[in-house]
Protein backbone atom coordinates (compact mmCIF):
# COMPACT_ATOMS: atom_id res chain seq x y z
CA UNK A 1 0.00 0.00 0.00
CA UNK A 2 1.67 3.37 -1.22
CA UNK A 3 1.68 6.40 1.24
CA UNK A 4 -1.16 7.58 -0.76
CA UNK A 5 -3.41 5.22 -0.32
CA UNK A 6 -2.68 4.95 3.14
CA UNK A 7 -3.41 8.60 3.56
CA UNK A 8 -6.86 8.50 2.26
CA UNK A 9 -7.57 5.69 4.35
CA UNK A 10 -6.35 7.32 6.94
CA UNK A 11 -8.22 10.33 6.11
CA UNK A 12 -11.33 8.62 5.84
CA UNK A 13 -11.18 7.12 9.19
CA UNK A 14 -11.14 10.32 10.80
CA UNK A 15 -13.50 11.76 8.40
CA UNK A 16 -15.79 9.06 9.78
CA UNK A 17 -15.00 9.38 13.02
CA UNK A 18 -15.78 13.17 13.01
CA UNK A 19 -19.24 12.50 11.71
CA UNK A 20 -19.79 9.78 13.91
CA UNK A 21 -18.34 12.44 17.10
CA UNK A 22 -20.75 14.72 15.45
CA UNK A 23 -23.82 12.69 15.35
CA UNK A 24 -23.09 11.60 18.50
CA UNK A 25 -23.36 14.87 20.06
CA UNK A 26 -26.09 16.33 17.74
CA UNK A 27 -28.12 13.45 19.62
CA UNK A 28 -27.03 14.38 23.32
CA UNK A 29 -27.96 17.55 23.00
CA UNK A 30 -30.79 16.60 21.19
CA UNK A 31 -31.75 14.19 24.12
CA UNK A 32 -30.58 17.17 26.40
CA UNK A 33 -33.00 19.73 24.76
CA UNK A 34 -35.90 17.29 24.85
CA UNK A 35 -35.43 16.92 28.62
CA UNK A 36 -35.25 20.28 29.25
CA UNK A 37 -38.12 20.94 27.19
CA UNK A 38 -40.09 17.85 29.20
CA UNK A 39 -39.44 18.98 32.22
CA UNK A 40 -40.05 23.13 31.12
CA UNK A 41 -43.79 21.30 30.35
CA UNK A 42 -44.12 19.66 33.25
CA UNK A 43 -43.75 22.47 35.55
CA UNK A 44 -45.74 24.53 33.19
CA UNK A 45 -48.53 22.18 33.31
CA UNK A 46 -48.36 22.21 37.40
CA UNK A 47 -48.66 25.93 37.18
CA UNK A 48 -51.73 25.58 35.40
CA UNK A 49 -52.93 22.56 36.89
CA UNK A 50 -53.62 20.86 33.40
CA UNK A 51 -53.44 17.26 33.11
CA UNK A 52 -50.03 16.95 31.82
CA UNK A 53 -49.74 15.34 28.24
CA UNK A 54 -47.65 12.44 28.76
CA UNK A 55 -45.51 9.97 26.52
CA UNK A 56 -47.38 6.73 25.48
CA UNK A 57 -46.36 4.72 28.20
CA UNK A 58 -47.20 8.04 30.90
CA UNK A 59 -51.03 7.57 28.82
CA UNK A 60 -51.15 4.10 29.75
CA UNK A 61 -50.18 4.37 32.95
CA UNK A 62 -52.88 7.29 34.03
CA UNK A 63 -55.69 5.27 31.87
CA UNK A 64 -54.82 2.12 34.12
CA UNK A 65 -55.10 4.73 37.32
CA UNK A 66 -58.28 6.56 36.20
CA UNK A 67 -59.91 2.95 35.47
CA UNK A 68 -59.08 1.41 39.33
CA UNK A 69 -60.68 4.88 40.59
CA UNK A 70 -63.89 4.97 38.07
CA UNK A 71 -64.33 0.72 39.58
CA UNK A 72 -63.34 2.26 43.04
CA UNK A 73 -65.71 5.01 43.15
CA UNK A 74 -68.45 2.59 41.66
CA UNK A 75 -67.97 0.03 44.00
CA UNK A 76 -68.63 2.49 46.84
CA UNK A 77 -71.37 3.36 45.78
CA UNK A 78 -73.39 0.20 45.23
CA UNK A 79 -71.95 -0.50 48.54
CA UNK A 80 -71.98 2.90 50.80
CA UNK A 81 -70.15 2.91 54.36
CA UNK A 82 -72.68 2.83 56.95
CA UNK A 83 -71.19 4.99 59.06
CA UNK A 84 -70.82 7.19 56.49
CA UNK A 85 -74.97 7.18 55.71
CA UNK A 86 -75.56 8.21 59.48
CA UNK A 87 -73.06 10.72 59.41
CA UNK A 88 -74.67 12.10 55.79
CA UNK A 89 -78.24 11.78 57.08
CA UNK A 90 -77.84 13.56 60.47
CA UNK A 91 -76.27 16.51 58.48
CA UNK A 92 -79.08 15.95 56.37
CA UNK A 93 -81.52 16.27 59.73
CA UNK A 94 -79.41 19.27 60.92
CA UNK A 95 -79.62 21.58 57.87
CA UNK A 96 -82.93 21.02 57.61
CA UNK A 97 -84.53 22.11 61.31
CA UNK A 98 -81.57 24.91 60.70
CA UNK A 99 -83.46 26.23 57.49
CA UNK A 100 -86.76 26.06 59.25
CA UNK A 101 -85.71 27.71 62.21
CA UNK A 102 -84.25 30.56 59.90
CA UNK A 103 -87.50 30.26 57.62
CA UNK A 104 -89.81 30.69 60.99
CA UNK A 105 -88.32 34.11 62.07
CA UNK A 106 -91.28 35.82 61.86
CA UNK A 107 -93.02 33.21 63.35
CA UNK A 108 -90.88 33.94 66.61
CA UNK A 109 -91.41 37.56 66.43
CA UNK A 110 -95.11 37.02 66.37
CA UNK A 111 -95.20 35.07 69.32
CA UNK A 112 -93.28 37.47 71.54
CA UNK A 113 -96.05 40.34 70.06
CA UNK A 114 -98.86 38.60 70.93
CA UNK A 115 -97.37 37.33 74.60
CA UNK A 116 -95.91 41.08 75.27
CA UNK A 117 -99.72 42.45 74.06
CA UNK A 118 -102.15 39.89 75.89
CA UNK A 119 -100.05 41.03 79.00
CA UNK A 120 -100.55 44.37 78.71
CA UNK A 121 -104.24 43.60 78.00
CA UNK A 122 -105.10 41.42 80.39
CA UNK A 123 -102.91 43.78 83.48
CA UNK A 124 -104.78 46.88 82.09
CA UNK A 125 -108.28 45.22 82.25
CA UNK A 126 -107.68 43.67 85.87
CA UNK A 127 -105.86 47.10 87.67
CA UNK A 128 -109.16 48.94 86.29
CA UNK A 129 -111.83 46.71 86.36
CA UNK A 130 -112.94 46.53 82.46
CA UNK A 131 -115.43 44.55 81.90
CA UNK A 132 -117.17 42.26 84.34
CA UNK A 133 -115.29 39.35 85.72
CA UNK A 134 -116.43 37.03 83.43
CA UNK A 135 -115.75 37.82 80.55
CA UNK A 136 -112.17 39.22 82.00
CA UNK A 137 -112.03 35.33 82.54
CA UNK A 138 -112.62 34.18 79.59
CA UNK A 139 -110.72 37.01 77.54
CA UNK A 140 -108.07 35.77 79.92
CA UNK A 141 -108.11 32.53 79.06
CA UNK A 142 -108.47 32.99 75.53
CA UNK A 143 -105.27 35.40 75.14
CA UNK A 144 -103.41 32.89 77.25
CA UNK A 145 -104.19 30.12 74.47
CA UNK A 146 -103.00 31.64 71.53
CA UNK A 147 -99.62 32.94 72.98
CA UNK A 148 -99.14 28.81 73.88
CA UNK A 149 -100.26 27.64 70.86
CA UNK A 150 -98.02 30.81 69.16
CA UNK A 151 -94.80 29.75 70.60
CA UNK A 152 -95.56 26.17 70.47
CA UNK A 153 -96.03 26.43 66.42
CA UNK A 154 -92.64 28.62 66.24
CA UNK A 155 -90.54 26.47 68.17
CA UNK A 156 -90.96 23.22 67.44
CA UNK A 157 -89.85 21.25 64.14
CA UNK A 158 -91.70 18.47 63.62
CA UNK A 159 -94.59 20.36 62.17
CA UNK A 160 -94.59 21.08 58.44
CA UNK A 161 -94.03 24.07 56.95
CA UNK A 162 -97.38 24.68 55.17
CA UNK A 163 -98.84 24.86 59.22
CA UNK A 164 -96.48 26.81 60.33
CA UNK A 165 -97.21 29.28 56.98
CA UNK A 166 -101.54 29.03 58.01
CA UNK A 167 -100.39 29.52 61.32
CA UNK A 168 -98.19 32.43 60.68
CA UNK A 169 -101.00 33.68 58.97
CA UNK A 170 -103.91 33.65 61.82
CA UNK A 171 -101.71 34.85 64.25
CA UNK A 172 -100.66 38.26 61.92
CA UNK A 173 -104.55 38.86 61.92
CA UNK A 174 -104.52 38.53 65.69
CA UNK A 175 -101.32 40.55 66.47
CA UNK A 176 -102.87 43.58 64.42
CA UNK A 177 -106.06 43.17 66.66
CA UNK A 178 -104.55 43.19 69.65
CA UNK A 179 -102.46 46.38 68.56
CA UNK A 180 -105.77 47.56 67.60
CA UNK A 181 -107.61 47.00 71.20
CA UNK A 182 -104.64 48.00 72.79
CA UNK A 183 -104.69 51.48 72.16
CA UNK A 184 -108.50 51.44 72.44
CA UNK A 185 -108.21 50.07 76.07
CA UNK A 186 -105.13 52.49 76.99
CA UNK A 187 -107.00 55.33 75.18
CA UNK A 188 -110.04 54.71 77.04
CA UNK A 189 -108.36 54.39 80.55
CA UNK A 190 -106.14 57.57 79.86
CA UNK A 191 -109.35 59.64 79.33
CA UNK A 192 -110.99 58.32 82.25
CA UNK A 193 -107.62 59.35 84.07
CA UNK A 194 -107.73 63.04 82.86
CA UNK A 195 -110.71 63.44 84.29
CA UNK A 196 -109.41 63.10 87.57
CA UNK A 197 -109.40 66.25 89.85
CA UNK A 198 -106.22 67.27 91.33
CA UNK A 199 -106.27 71.24 91.47
CA UNK A 200 -108.11 74.14 91.60
CA UNK A 201 -107.46 77.83 90.88
CA UNK A 202 -108.20 80.75 92.37
CA UNK A 203 -107.87 84.49 91.19
CA UNK A 204 -107.05 87.12 93.17
CA UNK A 205 -107.70 90.75 91.74
CA UNK A 206 -105.64 93.96 93.26
CA UNK A 207 -108.17 97.02 92.96
CA UNK A 208 -108.43 100.60 94.02
CA UNK A 209 -110.78 103.40 93.71
CA UNK A 210 -111.46 104.47 90.08
CA UNK A 211 -110.47 107.86 90.99
CA UNK A 212 -107.01 106.64 92.74
CA UNK A 213 -103.89 107.77 91.92
CA UNK A 214 -102.39 104.63 91.58
CA UNK A 215 -101.89 103.63 87.90
CA UNK A 216 -99.85 100.51 87.83
CA UNK A 217 -98.82 98.25 91.19
CA UNK A 218 -94.67 100.07 91.25
CA UNK A 219 -97.41 102.85 92.01
CA UNK A 220 -98.55 100.83 95.48
CA UNK A 221 -94.82 100.23 97.13
CA UNK A 222 -94.82 100.32 100.65
CA UNK A 223 -98.54 100.81 100.45
CA UNK A 224 -101.12 98.89 102.34
CA UNK A 225 -103.50 96.48 101.04
CA UNK A 226 -106.15 95.23 102.59
CA UNK A 227 -106.95 90.92 102.71
CA UNK A 228 -109.66 89.10 104.32
CA UNK A 229 -108.98 86.52 106.74
CA UNK A 230 -111.57 84.55 106.30
CA UNK A 231 -109.91 83.56 102.92
CA UNK A 232 -107.66 81.02 103.06
CA UNK A 233 -104.10 81.98 104.65
CA UNK A 234 -101.77 79.95 102.55
CA UNK A 235 -104.16 81.14 99.21
CA UNK A 236 -102.82 85.08 100.64
CA UNK A 237 -99.55 84.93 101.03
CA UNK A 238 -98.60 83.41 98.57
CA UNK A 239 -100.62 85.98 96.21
CA UNK A 240 -98.78 88.58 98.22
CA UNK A 241 -95.34 86.94 97.53
CA UNK A 242 -95.75 86.57 93.94
CA UNK A 243 -97.12 90.15 93.62
CA UNK A 244 -94.13 91.32 95.71
CA UNK A 245 -91.58 89.28 93.32
CA UNK A 246 -92.95 90.36 89.85
CA UNK A 247 -92.94 94.11 90.84
CA UNK A 248 -89.90 94.46 92.51
CA UNK A 249 -92.42 96.29 95.06
CA UNK A 250 -92.90 96.26 99.47
CA UNK A 251 -96.30 95.51 100.36
CA UNK A 252 -97.99 95.86 103.95
CA UNK A 253 -100.95 93.19 104.57
CA UNK A 254 -103.97 94.73 106.62
CA UNK A 255 -106.39 91.98 107.42
CA UNK A 256 -110.26 92.57 107.72
CA UNK A 257 -112.56 90.25 109.19
CA UNK A 258 -114.92 90.64 105.90
CA UNK A 259 -115.41 92.22 102.95
CA UNK A 260 -117.79 94.12 104.13
CA UNK A 261 -115.36 95.95 106.43
CA UNK A 262 -112.69 96.06 103.53
CA UNK A 263 -114.55 97.85 101.38
CA UNK A 264 -115.69 100.33 103.44
CA UNK A 265 -112.44 101.30 104.03
CA UNK A 266 -111.45 101.45 100.49
CA UNK A 267 -114.79 103.48 99.67
CA UNK A 268 -113.09 105.37 102.48
CA UNK A 269 -109.93 106.32 101.45
CA UNK A 270 -108.99 104.72 104.94
CA UNK A 271 -106.55 101.57 102.07
CA UNK A 272 -104.96 102.21 99.33
CA UNK A 273 -106.00 98.95 97.67
CA UNK A 274 -107.84 95.46 98.24
CA UNK A 275 -106.64 91.98 97.55
CA UNK A 276 -109.89 89.51 97.00
CA UNK A 277 -110.93 86.41 95.37
CA UNK A 278 -112.55 87.43 91.90
CA UNK A 279 -115.23 84.00 93.04
CA UNK A 280 -116.63 86.41 95.43
CA UNK A 281 -117.21 89.62 92.86
CA UNK A 282 -121.08 87.95 92.68
CA UNK A 283 -121.39 87.90 96.72
CA UNK A 284 -119.67 91.55 96.56
CA UNK A 285 -122.18 92.83 93.66
CA UNK A 286 -125.05 91.84 96.07
CA UNK A 287 -124.05 94.58 98.77
CA UNK A 288 -122.32 97.04 96.30
CA UNK A 289 -123.85 96.47 92.55
CA UNK A 290 -121.77 99.58 91.22
CA UNK A 291 -118.32 98.08 92.53
CA UNK A 292 -117.00 96.75 89.44
CA UNK A 293 -117.37 100.58 87.80
CA UNK A 294 -116.42 102.06 91.07
CA UNK A 295 -113.18 100.66 91.12
CA UNK A 296 -110.34 99.30 88.96
CA UNK A 297 -108.36 96.55 88.02
CA UNK A 298 -104.80 96.47 88.97
CA UNK A 299 -103.42 93.44 88.51
CA UNK A 300 -104.72 89.56 88.51
CA UNK A 301 -102.77 86.78 89.56
CA UNK A 302 -103.94 83.36 89.98
CA UNK A 303 -102.72 80.39 92.54
CA UNK A 304 -102.96 76.98 92.33
CA UNK A 305 -104.41 75.09 94.95
CA UNK A 306 -104.51 71.02 95.40
CA UNK A 307 -107.62 69.86 96.20
CA UNK A 308 -107.56 67.24 99.31
CA UNK A 309 -107.82 63.59 98.42
CA UNK A 310 -112.10 63.61 99.38
CA UNK A 311 -113.19 60.50 98.11
CA UNK A 312 -114.87 57.73 100.00
CA UNK A 313 -114.48 55.07 98.31
CA UNK A 314 -116.54 51.94 98.01
CA UNK A 315 -117.56 49.19 95.18
CA UNK A 316 -119.53 50.88 92.94
CA UNK A 317 -120.72 47.92 90.99
CA UNK A 318 -122.31 46.74 94.06
CA UNK A 319 -122.79 49.23 96.65
CA UNK A 320 -124.85 52.30 96.69
CA UNK A 321 -122.77 55.51 96.96
CA UNK A 322 -123.70 59.27 96.83
CA UNK A 323 -121.96 61.61 94.12
CA UNK A 324 -122.23 65.97 94.66
CA UNK A 325 -122.81 67.29 91.33
CA UNK A 326 -121.65 70.95 91.58
CA UNK A 327 -122.37 73.17 88.58
CA UNK A 328 -120.14 76.49 88.70
CA UNK A 329 -120.91 79.61 87.42
CA UNK A 330 -118.38 80.69 85.62
CA UNK A 331 -116.90 80.45 81.50
CA UNK A 332 -113.88 78.77 80.76
CA UNK A 333 -111.55 76.57 82.97
CA UNK A 334 -113.49 74.29 84.81
CA UNK A 335 -110.74 73.94 87.77
CA UNK A 336 -111.79 78.07 88.44
CA UNK A 337 -112.94 78.20 91.60
CA UNK A 338 -116.95 79.93 91.63
CA UNK A 339 -120.06 79.82 93.07
CA UNK A 340 -121.37 76.53 92.95
CA UNK A 341 -124.76 77.47 91.64
CA UNK A 342 -125.88 73.86 90.39
CA UNK A 343 -126.25 71.97 93.54
CA UNK A 344 -127.60 68.63 93.40
CA UNK A 345 -126.45 65.24 95.20
CA UNK A 346 -126.93 61.92 93.18
CA UNK A 347 -127.34 58.83 95.35
CA UNK A 348 -126.75 55.66 93.30
CA UNK A 349 -128.26 52.25 94.24
CA UNK A 350 -125.85 50.23 91.23
CA UNK A 351 -127.72 46.82 92.21
CA UNK A 352 -131.21 48.16 92.10
CA UNK A 353 -130.43 50.72 89.04
CA UNK A 354 -131.79 53.21 90.66
CA UNK A 355 -130.85 57.35 90.91
CA UNK A 356 -132.15 59.76 93.19
CA UNK A 357 -131.06 63.43 91.96
CA UNK A 358 -131.96 65.60 95.37
CA UNK A 359 -131.64 69.56 94.72
CA UNK A 360 -130.78 72.13 96.94
CA UNK A 361 -131.63 75.71 95.48
CA UNK A 362 -128.14 77.97 95.29
CA UNK A 363 -130.31 80.37 98.07
CA UNK A 364 -130.65 78.12 100.43
CA UNK A 365 -129.80 79.12 104.36
CA UNK A 366 -126.86 76.52 105.36
CA UNK A 367 -124.20 76.63 107.88
CA UNK A 368 -121.04 77.13 105.89
CA UNK A 369 -118.30 74.14 106.92
CA UNK A 370 -115.52 75.65 108.23
CA UNK A 371 -116.63 78.78 109.93
CA UNK A 372 -117.65 77.74 113.23
CA UNK A 373 -121.08 78.32 112.98
CA UNK A 374 -121.45 81.13 109.87
CA UNK A 375 -124.43 81.10 107.94
CA UNK A 376 -125.07 82.26 104.32
CA UNK A 377 -126.04 81.30 100.90
CA UNK A 378 -125.04 78.00 99.42
CA UNK A 379 -124.11 78.82 96.27
CA UNK A 380 -121.31 81.46 98.72
CA UNK A 381 -119.83 77.75 99.60
CA UNK A 382 -118.15 77.86 96.19
CA UNK A 383 -116.31 80.13 96.39
CA UNK A 384 -113.82 78.77 98.82
CA UNK A 385 -113.36 75.77 96.91
CA UNK A 386 -115.20 72.19 96.49
CA UNK A 387 -114.16 70.57 99.83
CA UNK A 388 -116.16 72.93 101.01
CA UNK A 389 -119.30 72.74 99.52
CA UNK A 390 -118.68 69.34 99.89
CA UNK A 391 -118.57 69.38 103.66
CA UNK A 392 -121.32 72.14 104.25
CA UNK A 393 -123.76 69.52 101.75
CA UNK A 394 -122.67 66.66 104.07
CA UNK A 395 -123.21 67.91 107.56
CA UNK A 396 -126.67 69.49 105.81
CA UNK A 397 -128.08 66.76 104.89
CA UNK A 398 -126.64 64.25 107.73
CA UNK A 399 -124.90 62.15 104.81
CA UNK A 400 -121.63 61.02 103.69
CA UNK A 401 -120.30 62.17 99.67
CA UNK A 402 -118.12 59.50 98.30
CA UNK A 403 -117.06 61.73 94.96
CA UNK A 404 -117.91 64.89 93.62
CA UNK A 405 -118.16 65.94 89.98
CA UNK A 406 -118.07 69.48 88.56
CA UNK A 407 -119.13 70.98 85.10
CA UNK A 408 -119.49 74.70 84.25
CA UNK A 409 -122.04 76.32 81.67
CA UNK A 410 -119.30 76.02 79.06
CA UNK A 411 -119.00 72.53 79.89
CA UNK A 412 -123.21 72.28 79.44
CA UNK A 413 -123.06 73.73 76.09
CA UNK A 414 -120.21 71.93 74.58
CA UNK A 415 -120.97 67.99 76.08
CA UNK A 416 -124.65 67.93 74.97
CA UNK A 417 -123.29 69.02 71.48
CA UNK A 418 -120.35 65.98 71.60
CA UNK A 419 -123.63 64.07 72.64
CA UNK A 420 -125.36 65.32 69.19
CA UNK A 421 -128.24 66.73 71.81
CA UNK A 422 -130.71 65.79 74.18
CA UNK A 423 -134.46 65.26 74.24
CA UNK A 424 -136.44 65.77 77.53
CA UNK A 425 -140.40 66.04 78.99
CA UNK A 426 -141.02 69.73 79.63
CA UNK A 427 -144.23 70.00 81.99
CA UNK A 428 -144.49 73.53 81.54
CA UNK A 429 -144.01 76.15 78.50
CA UNK A 430 -142.16 78.99 78.79
CA UNK A 431 -140.06 81.52 77.45
CA UNK A 432 -137.22 82.84 78.61
CA UNK A 433 -136.04 86.44 80.04
CA UNK A 434 -134.04 87.82 76.84
CA UNK A 435 -136.87 86.41 74.51
CA UNK A 436 -134.19 84.18 72.42
CA UNK A 437 -136.31 81.44 73.34
CA UNK A 438 -139.41 79.43 74.04
CA UNK A 439 -140.18 76.00 75.24
CA UNK A 440 -142.88 74.21 73.82
CA UNK A 441 -145.11 72.08 76.68
CA UNK A 442 -143.81 68.50 76.13
CA UNK A 443 -141.21 66.20 74.31
CA UNK A 444 -138.28 68.89 73.04
CA UNK A 445 -134.98 68.18 71.62
CA UNK A 446 -132.65 70.93 72.59
CA UNK A 447 -129.06 71.25 71.47
CA UNK A 448 -125.94 73.04 74.14
CA UNK A 449 -127.25 76.41 73.63
CA UNK A 450 -130.70 75.68 74.35
CA UNK A 451 -130.00 73.44 77.15
CA UNK A 452 -128.17 75.92 78.76
CA UNK A 453 -130.97 78.65 78.27
CA UNK A 454 -133.19 76.03 79.48
CA UNK A 455 -130.97 75.35 82.92
CA UNK A 456 -130.53 78.92 84.13
CA UNK A 457 -134.36 80.47 83.65
CA UNK A 458 -135.88 81.16 86.41
CA UNK A 459 -137.74 84.79 85.88
CA UNK A 460 -140.77 82.85 83.79
CA UNK A 461 -141.32 80.28 86.01
CA UNK A 462 -144.29 80.06 88.63
CA UNK A 463 -141.68 78.09 90.96
CA UNK A 464 -138.15 80.64 90.25
CA UNK A 465 -135.76 79.36 91.47
CA UNK A 466 -137.18 75.54 92.07
CA UNK A 467 -138.26 75.15 89.20
CA UNK A 468 -134.65 76.15 87.51
CA UNK A 469 -133.57 73.49 89.86
CA UNK A 470 -136.11 71.08 88.35
CA UNK A 471 -134.95 71.47 84.62
CA UNK A 472 -131.60 71.21 86.23
CA UNK A 473 -132.14 67.60 86.63
CA UNK A 474 -134.34 67.04 83.83
CA UNK A 475 -131.42 67.94 81.45
CA UNK A 476 -128.92 65.70 83.98
CA UNK A 477 -130.84 63.14 83.41
CA UNK A 478 -131.40 63.47 79.80
CA UNK A 479 -127.63 63.22 79.28
CA UNK A 480 -127.41 60.54 81.16
CA UNK A 481 -130.15 58.80 79.35
CA UNK A 482 -128.01 59.70 76.07
CA UNK A 483 -124.33 58.51 77.28
CA UNK A 484 -125.94 55.46 78.13
CA UNK A 485 -127.75 54.84 74.75
CA UNK A 486 -126.09 52.59 71.79
CA UNK A 487 -126.40 56.14 70.17
CA UNK A 488 -123.40 57.32 71.81
CA UNK A 489 -121.08 55.06 69.70
CA UNK A 490 -121.19 57.17 67.29
CA UNK A 491 -120.06 60.27 69.37
CA UNK A 492 -117.31 57.67 70.90
CA UNK A 493 -114.61 59.70 69.59
CA UNK A 494 -115.35 63.18 69.92
CA UNK A 495 -116.65 62.31 73.52
CA UNK A 496 -113.52 61.21 74.26
CA UNK A 497 -111.42 64.18 72.94
CA UNK A 498 -113.93 66.82 74.55
CA UNK A 499 -115.36 65.42 77.76
CA UNK A 500 -111.93 66.32 79.82
CA UNK A 501 -111.78 69.62 78.78
CA UNK A 502 -115.40 70.12 80.17
CA UNK A 503 -115.50 68.30 83.32
CA UNK A 504 -113.80 66.33 86.57
CA UNK A 505 -114.23 64.37 89.06
CA UNK A 506 -112.46 62.52 92.22
CA UNK A 507 -113.93 59.08 91.27
CA UNK A 508 -111.19 56.64 90.36
CA UNK A 509 -111.14 55.17 86.79
CA UNK A 510 -111.54 51.89 88.64
CA UNK A 511 -114.81 52.88 90.47
CA UNK A 512 -115.77 54.21 87.07
CA UNK A 513 -115.22 50.86 85.00
CA UNK A 514 -117.17 49.24 87.96
CA UNK A 515 -119.95 51.60 87.18
CA UNK A 516 -119.62 51.22 83.29
CA UNK A 517 -119.95 47.45 84.33
CA UNK A 518 -123.43 47.17 86.04
CA UNK A 519 -124.53 48.99 82.59
CA UNK A 520 -122.76 46.18 80.85
CA UNK A 521 -124.04 43.37 83.01
CA UNK A 522 -127.72 44.64 83.01
CA UNK A 523 -128.80 46.54 80.22
CA UNK A 524 -132.08 47.45 81.96
CA UNK A 525 -133.05 51.44 82.16
CA UNK A 526 -132.21 53.09 85.14
CA UNK A 527 -134.81 54.74 87.37
CA UNK A 528 -134.87 58.12 87.95
CA UNK A 529 -136.24 59.93 91.30
CA UNK A 530 -136.02 63.74 91.98
CA UNK A 531 -136.60 65.57 94.81
CA UNK A 532 -136.06 68.99 95.82
CA UNK A 533 -136.00 70.77 99.25
CA UNK A 534 -138.86 73.46 100.28
CA UNK A 535 -138.40 77.13 101.40
CA UNK A 536 -139.09 80.10 102.50
CA UNK A 537 -137.56 83.74 100.97
CA UNK A 538 -136.40 85.74 103.78
CA UNK A 539 -133.96 88.90 103.74
CA UNK A 540 -133.44 89.29 107.49
CA UNK A 541 -131.32 86.51 108.10
CA UNK A 542 -127.33 87.50 108.63
CA UNK A 543 -124.88 86.42 106.45
CA UNK A 544 -121.03 85.10 107.31
CA UNK A 545 -119.47 86.84 104.11
CA UNK A 546 -121.75 89.81 103.80
CA UNK A 547 -122.76 90.94 107.40
CA UNK A 548 -124.64 94.11 107.72
CA UNK A 549 -126.47 93.52 104.57
CA UNK A 550 -130.29 92.55 103.76
CA UNK A 551 -129.30 89.42 101.11
CA UNK A 552 -131.94 87.00 99.60
CA UNK A 553 -131.82 83.71 101.45
CA UNK A 554 -134.31 80.51 101.61
CA UNK A 555 -135.06 79.28 104.47
CA UNK A 556 -135.05 75.35 104.31
CA UNK A 557 -138.63 73.98 105.81
CA UNK A 558 -137.72 71.15 108.25
CA UNK A 559 -139.89 68.83 106.82
CA UNK A 560 -138.88 69.26 103.75
CA UNK A 561 -135.73 68.99 104.98
CA UNK A 562 -136.18 65.08 106.86
CA UNK A 563 -137.96 63.55 103.97
CA UNK A 564 -135.19 64.29 101.72
CA UNK A 565 -132.62 62.87 104.22
CA UNK A 566 -134.96 59.57 104.62
CA UNK A 567 -135.51 59.19 101.29
CA UNK A 568 -131.54 59.60 100.81
CA UNK A 569 -131.10 56.90 103.46
CA UNK A 570 -133.76 55.03 102.00
CA UNK A 571 -131.60 54.19 98.43
CA UNK A 572 -128.65 54.13 100.87
CA UNK A 573 -129.11 50.95 102.74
Amino acid sequence: MNDNQYNREEQDLIEKARQAAARSRNYSEAEQRQATQNARNEREQKRKNLPLVSPERDRQQNSNQQRVKKNNRNSNQKKPNKQSQQNWSGNQRRNKIANQEQRNIFGYVLSVLMIVLSLILVGVMWIYNILPTTPRLIITGILALFSILSYTLAGKGQYSAKIRKTWNTIATIIVVFLMILSYVLLSGVGFLNSLFASHENVEFEVRVMADSPYQSMSDLNDTTIGAIDTEKTEDIEEALTKLSNQNDINLQKLEYENYSDAIGELYGGYLDSLLFNNAKLELIKEAYPNFETETRILERIQIKTEIKDLKKSVNTSKEPFNVYISGIDTYGDISSVSRSDVNILMTVDPKEKEILMTNLPRDTYVEIAGTNGGYDKLTHAGVDGIETSINTISNFLDTEINYFARVNFTSLIELVDVLGGIELDNPVAFPTNDGNYYFEQGLITLNGEEALAYSRERYNLEEGDIGRGKNQMRVIEAMINKAISPDVIKYADELISKFSEVAETNMPTKDISNLVNVQISNNEPWKFETQTLIGYGRDDLPSYNMPGYALYMYEPDQDSLDELKDNIQRILK
